[in-house]
């Protein structure tokens, strides 16, 4: 296995919500449409005052079709061709105004067009300042601030009444036989009034000759939003209202499915170019995608968003995340907001797969738990969420899986996995994370024993906010890729944990995706799949020749502990059957290299640093006798008192415990006096704890261990267990 090299990168970028005006970019059938509405603007014959609307959701292409429309009205030729007059409401800042715009507009583009059309422009602008009074009066609402007289002296006419004027501009329109184009889009993103004003505007001037109107808008929301500004019955009242205006009314025809998805799917490709394709499983994506995206994605804005989402967000964590899972969450914050902060708010109802020992309470507090974001989806959408949920979060369909699923989808880098939730949320691979990369880089470079020490030993130094290091990252992730290493590799990561296991034992690892872990047990799998990639007939060989050159006493403890409990319980599936095939003449064998190790690092003064230093006293105890731990406390921990501090600490361990109402757990201590009362005389630590000099500094943790063994120690001269109490400081002496 090689590392991912990156020398692709995705050519996708942000696109824009602009619509599109070149018919040769058409990717959802609109062209054969818009030719459709041009033609239909040019031949009819004579209109009157023509009022042509286009119907469609927001989102779904209406701009763009009407400025396919406009493309073919340019490409007709000679006085066929017709003058395009464009009017967007937003353009203008005082929307009280709306109709006075409008008449400037038209006027000024009438003027500017052929010539048989500029006389028209000229009595337009006439018409506009008298027009001006008539409309003032009807809607409360003046549309040219500037008084008529001075308008007209500014386009040098004698004033007009308002009806010859109109007659005038009518011949003029008339005679000059050219088809004029007014097309106003966006009509449906207005407030209620300015919509009432627009089509006012469109009903006073709907009659001239040659002049054809072409709307663009949502005609349910222009519907309710007539009905409220001019007090109609409804929506029902705003759709009478529309069908007095409006001749020609087109909808815009739907999407195909197929062509929307293609696009997506075209756009997605692009963004996947250099991306690690290990990650993606197409049956998985299909199923994800069929049950809980494809019916929300149903116009060309829903593609727009979601791909310029992911075109921000994946391209730094692609090669960190499973790309169904991402797409699916990502398309998610973008659809269901609500659900997606649900998700990333609550790991333990998501991540991780269904526990079976879970009490019936909080069996029934986790359905409920899910029960209720489901409720609050759209019902059209609600089953399709679910099913898609289900796949991403197994757990949620309670259906048992063993614990080996979890390496597989911390291999695939799942959601599902607790250790990889967290990448799907933060849009970023912070620096004390293990990349995927970086892992595979390490499996390879697996050949090299000493880069991999070296790795390993700067990943300690690696420390989280919460304590742990990277190093245990490196140790967890190392099941995943078990059947990727060759026998050489897995031979050499024995040997690294046996030379420099101990130092991989770091206190901070032990709490690890909710759960309390010892750090040597993690480097007891390690072994265990490690070993399992040695061919059968070298296994013992090579496991006794790491134990020999090792020196990490706790590690080598660890696996002996492993060894003896699948001889004692064999194990016939699996890495750990690899330990029962070991032969017992090798367990012994294992035990003495062991035991020559505990006893040289005693006497070099390192049993005392060395991690779970009391378990290591036990093995002594068992495979030597109890006088040879003995006989080292007594002449190394007894004389130095920080040395005897530093040895009891190994003892202490504490709980917590909780009583109903509590928010804070209780926190109880003990030194386990029964066990050392075996190795150590009690009597002769209690007088030694006593500081030699007045107001020698102890540190918090050696202050609480005298407290401690000073309680239990009373409670072991009553002749009562002090093992059976864990005890709480600032309690009675004889509390328990």
């Amino acid at each position: 296995m090689s590392k991912i090299e990156h020398n692709l990168e995705p050519t996708i970028g942000i696109h824009s919500d602009i619509p599109l005006c070149d018919p040769v970019a058409d990717e959802f059938g609109y062209v054969g449409f818009a030719k459709q509405v041009a033609t239909a603007v040019v031949k009819t014959p004579s209109p009157q005052g023509l009022v042509m609307a286009i119907h469609g959701p927001w989102g779904t292409g209406k701009s763009t079709l009407l400025n396919f429309v406009k493309h073919y009205l340019q490409e007709e030729k000679g006085g066929s061709k017709p003058l395009v007059i464009d009017f967007n409401p937003w353009w203008f800042d005082d929307k009280n105004q709306l109709a006075g715009q409008f008449l400037a507009q038209l006027s000024t583009k009438l003027k500017l067009g052929p010539s048989n059309v500029q006389k028209a422009g000229d009595l337009m602008a006439e018409y506009s300042g008298a027009l001006g009074k008539a409309v003032a009066l009807s809607t409360g609402h003046v549309w040219v601030d500037v008084p008529i007289g001075i308008l007209l002296k500014f386009f040098k006419l004698k004033p007009k009444d308002v009806p010859k004027l109109k007659t005038e501009i009518t011949t003029a329109l008339r005679e000059g036989n050219h088809r004029v184009v007014c097309i106003i889009d966006d009509i449906d993103r207005l407030t209620p009034t300015e919509i009432r004003e627009v089509f006012k505007v469109v009903k006073a001037l709907a009659d001239f000759p040659n002049l054809v109107y072409l709307l663009s808008f949502d005609r349910k929301v222009v519907a309710n939003a007539l009905a409220g500004a001019m007090d109609l019955n409804g929506e029902a009242g705003g759709e009478a209202y529309l069908e007095k205006i409006i001749q020609v009314p087109f909808h815009l025809p739907a999407v195909d499915r197929v062509k929307l998805q293609h696009k997506l799917f075209s756009e997605l490709n692009r963004l996947l170019v250099g991306a690690d394709m290990q990650l993606f499983d197409q049956a998985y994506w299909g199923n994800i995608f069929l049950e809980g995206m494809a019916p929300q994605l149903t116009k060309p804005r829903d593609i727009v968003r979601y791909v310029n989402a992911l075109a921000v967000t994946f391209p730094v964590l692609r090669d960190e995340v499973n790309i169904t899972d991402f797409f699916a969450l990502e398309f998610l914050r973008i659809n269901q907001p609500d659900l997606y902060e649900t998700i990333r708010d609550n790991v333990q109802w998501f991540a991780g797969r269904d526990q079976r020992g879970l009490t019936a309470h909080e069996r029934t507090e986790e359905r409920e738990f899910h029960q209720a974001w489901a409720a609050k989806l759209d019902e059209s959408v609600r089953s399709g969420i679910q099913a898609m949920m289900e796949r991403l979060f197994p757990r949620l369909d309670d259906m048992g899986r063993g614990a080996e699923v979890e390496s597989e989808w911390r291999k695939m880098r799942r959601a599902a996995a607790p250790e990889m939730f967290p990448n799907y949320f933060q849009f970023a691979v912070g620096a004390d994370r293990l990349s995927r990369n970086t892992m595979i880089s390490f499996i390879d470079g697996l050949a090299d024993q000493d880069r991999t020490e070296a790795t390993l030993l700067d990943a300690v130094k690696m420390k989280r906010s919460d304590g742990s290091s990277k190093a245990r990252d490196y140790l967890e992730y190392f099941r995943d890729y078990t059947s990727e290493i060759d026998s050489a590799r897995a031979i050499n990561m024995l040997r690294v944990l046996a030379k420099i296991g101990d130092k991989l034992i770091v206190k901070g690892d032990e709490s690890y995706v909710g759960v309390s872990l010892p750090s040597s047990v993690r480097l007891g799998w390690v072994m265990q799949h490690a070993l399992s990639r040695v061919p059968e007939d070298k296994r013992d060989t090579e496991l006794i020749s790491s134990f020999k050159d090792g020196e990490a006493v706790t590690y080598l403890c660890e696996a002996i502990s492993m060894i003896e409990a699948c001889h004692q319980k064999p194990v016939t599936y699996g890495p750990a059957a690899t330990l029962t095939a070991i032969k017992p003449e090798t367990l012994v064998e294992l035990k003495g290299i062991a035991l020559n190790w505990i006893e040289l690092a005693a006497t070099r003064g390192q049993l005392l640093a060395a991690p779970e230093m009391v378990s290591l006293l036990v093995r002594w105890r068992d495979w030597r006798s109890i006088e040879a731990p003995r006989k080292w406390i007594d002449n190394y921990i007894m004389p130095d008192r920080k040395n005897l501090l530093a040895f009891l600490e190994h003892f202490l361990q504490s709980s917590t415990t909780t009583t109903f109402g509590d928010r804070v757990g209780r926190v109880s201590y003990s030194l386990g006096l029964k066990f050392l009362s075996d190795l150590i005389d009690l009597a002769e630590v209690d007088g030694r704890l006593v500081p030699s000099v007045q107001g020698e500094r102890q540190t918090d943790t050696q202050e609480l261990v005298i407290a401690i063994f000073q309680k239990q120690y009373k409670l072991f001269n009553k002749g009562k267990d002090p093992d059976a109490f864990m005890l709480r400081m600032g309690i009675d002496d004889d509390e328990g």
